[in-house]
């Protein structure tokens, strides 16, 4: 049963082409407890952990990239690049969370991790391999395909219930800041900003709490994998 639910995102010089990656400009964990993640779906925990940081990608940052996510290699030239020190900053922050932690990343099968797994590996090193992970994207699939319309309708009056199906109809798409907008009716603030991602991933997470605890328990992969 997972303890400790890190959300997680990171800002990078482009998207994977082949079996070339970008690099990492920015990352951001924000940790949350099991317990603490079901209390109230209609705002976020008041306890969470959180690491956000830049990351000097030594190597040009394409305009089209500097317009989404506001960095740049001149705002970045005095900060670390990936090296030892940010690995161990990361095992530190891991380390003080309660086990077993999951990862949640929104598209991580296919872009957060296979990337972060290939800066670690680039200073030849690796996490614990008991460390699991979630991709949202297939969580949230699952999510508007098998929900149970009826259940999750208290027909209390008309208004009511066309309010609660409303919520429950599938968004346009499955980007993050869609899924946003579509569960909490409010404009998402400042996407492409990691530690902004990862919250706003926490209030989709906890608006269905019960569903992300349970799926994650059921479907979590061991991080070590998505390589």
């Amino acid at each position: 049963m997972i303890k400790t639910f890190v959300f997680f995102d990171i800002e990078t010089t482009g998207l994977i082409e082949g079996n070339k990656m970008p690099r990492i400009t920015e990352f951001s964990f924000v940790a949350v407890t099991r317990d603490n993640i079901c209390l109230d779906k209609n705002k976020i925990p008041r306890v969470l952990q959180t690491l956000t940081v830049p990351v000097n990608p030594n190597k040009p940052i394409p305009q089209y990239v500097e317009i989404l996510t506001k960095l740049n290699n001149e705002s970045l030239q005095n900060v670390s690049s990936f090296d030892h020190k940010i690995y161990n900053m990361i095992n530190s922050f891991l380390d003080t969370l309660m086990k077993p932690i999951c990862f949640v990343a929104h598209n991580g099968n296919k872009f957060d991790y296979p990337i972060f797994l290939w800066e670690l590996k680039c200073l030849d090193k690796d996490l614990a391999e008991d460390i699991l992970c979630a991709d949202t994207l297939l969580l949230f699939k699952d999510y508007f395909t098998n929900v149970n319309y009826m259940q999750d309708t208290e027909i209390l009056n008309m208004e009511k219930h066309v309010e609660k199906v409303n919520i429950l109809q599938k968004p346009n798409n499955f980007k993050l800041i869609t899924i946003y907008e579509h569960l909490l009716k409010t404009p998402a603030k400042n996407n492409h900003v990691a530690q902004d991602d990862c919250i706003n991933m926490l209030h989709c997470a906890n608006h269905i709490a019960k569903y992300f605890i349970e799926w994650c328990d059921k479907n979590a992969l061991p991080l070590c994998k998505m390589k």
